[in-house]
């Protein structure tokens, strides 16, 4: 039976929503509906299975409030900055990983129904490598959340976010650089035997550190990049490195719009440890 709610999930009447709802699934395409979601399902109380899709990555997890585990935001504290990441239109998704993150959602929906479940884990999926790994969330004692309880109500002048970036074409971004917008990471491993005066810039998450990192590299989060620009000096050069490149090469456009020297290194931490490094650990 489908009861179809056509005004959509909104902050003014997203609390009233949840309540004749015993589990929550979590699909949309945007930040403040997912961020939103999270904190209502957290606040009624309600178990939130949650799937998210990018190119050929898949993550899904499963919070359940009543059994005082990790919420959403222990994981992803805050929406990232409006710019900070690409969208759907500028980096894409494959049509076939829709299709298998959604019937792994369902699944888990199932598993909860059933009584079968796994909470306060993260499983990632990618498709390329055909890579799957569990990675364990733990609760953050400062989580605005579930730790801090900053928030406490469901404020929709919490949830404004547009995904329209200040950067409108490359020719701005690469601000007249000669420096090359991407490098291989045979050029970022020849620069590091040649101790070239350069820095290494790891923009990705606290947790995908704790799988693979390369020694020395300065970590900011993309998300953090903003408020981060204090920590970086213009008179250095920087290679910016994510997991596969996509999330680096944001961050080279946002530091070069700055009047930062920044190249991404193609491939990410997937390609080093392929190429470069295999005893690092590929996710």
């Amino acid at each position: 039976h489908l009861e179809l709610h056509d005004e959509g999930i909104r902050a003014a009447n997203v609390l009233k929503i949840l309540q004749d709802y015993d589990l929550i699934l979590d699909g949309s395409d945007n930040f403040p509906t997912r961020f939103m979601l999270a904190d209502a399902c957290f606040l009624a109380k309600k178990p939130l299975v949650s799937a998210a899709i990018f190119q050929f990555e898949g993550q899904l997890a499963l919070f359940d409030p009543t059994t005082n585990g990790p919420c959403y935001r222990c994981l992803f504290p805050e929406m990232p900055k409006p710019g900070s990441v690409p969208n759907c239109a500028e980096a894409g998704v494959i049509g076939a990983l829709c299709g298998v993150m959604g019937s792994l959602q369902a699944l888990e929906a199932i598993k909860f129904i059933t009584g079968r479940h796994v909470s306060s884990t993260l499983f990632h999926m990618d498709t390329l490598s055909l890579k799957f790994k569990n990675i364990r969330i733990t609760k953050d004692p400062d989580c605005p959340l579930c730790g801090r309880q900053v928030i406490n109500s469901i404020d929709e002048s919490a949830y404004q976010w547009s995904c329209t970036t200040e950067i409108q074409n490359n020719e701005s971004m690469n601000n007249n650089d000669s420096t090359p917008i991407e490098i291989t990471v045979e050029e970022t491993k020849g620069m590091l035997d040649e101790l070239k005066d350069f820095a290494l810039l790891d923009v990705r998450e606290p947790f995908e550190l704790d799988i693979a990192k390369i020694k020395g590299a300065i970590e900011i989060p993309l998300g953090s990049i903003t408020e981060s620009l204090d920590r970086l000096d213009k008179n250095t050069r920087y290679v910016v490195l994510c997991h596969h490149g996509m999330r680096s090469l944001k961050a080279t456009h946002f530091l070069r719009e700055k009047g930062f020297v920044a190249s991404s290194m193609k491939g990410g931490i997937h390609a080093w440890a392929e190429k470069i490094d295999p005893s690092q650990q590929r996710y």
